[in-house]
């Protein structure tokens, strides 16, 4: 039942990135860990811009709701919600927003 939601992760042996691969198709994304200091920094004061109490209502909606106890509504809900940060990043100028945050690096 996962194997079409969750991506296949494959380590890559260059740039510190990882390759996602969804299906046929491959992403390549850099590993926040390769991130220097103050790329992780910008990147968290633009987290930090976009997570609002707005943001923040939705994703406590949801818990209450029990998408936390789900698998399924789990990486759906997250995933959408990941998607409306990346909505965010895109419509900072890049200097605004570093050429590291998109695609969004990889957590791991």
């Amino acid at each position: 039942m996962f194997n079409n939601v969750i991506p296949l992760l494959l380590a890559s042996a260059y740039d510190n990135a990882i390759v996602v691969q969804f299906g046929g198709s491959k992403m390549h994304r850099i590993s926040l860990s390769s991130l220097s200091v103050d790329d992780r920094l910008m990147l968290a004061n633009l987290i930090q811009e976009y997570v609002t109490p707005s943001v923040i209502s939705v994703h406590w909606d949801a818990a209450l709701s029990g998408v936390h106890s789900d698998p399924v509504s789990f990486l759906s809900f997250h995933r959408s919600y990941i998607a409306g940060l990346k909505t965010f990043l895109e419509g900072k100028p890049g200097e605004a927003r570093g050429t590291f945050c998109l695609p969004l690096p990889v957590f791991v």
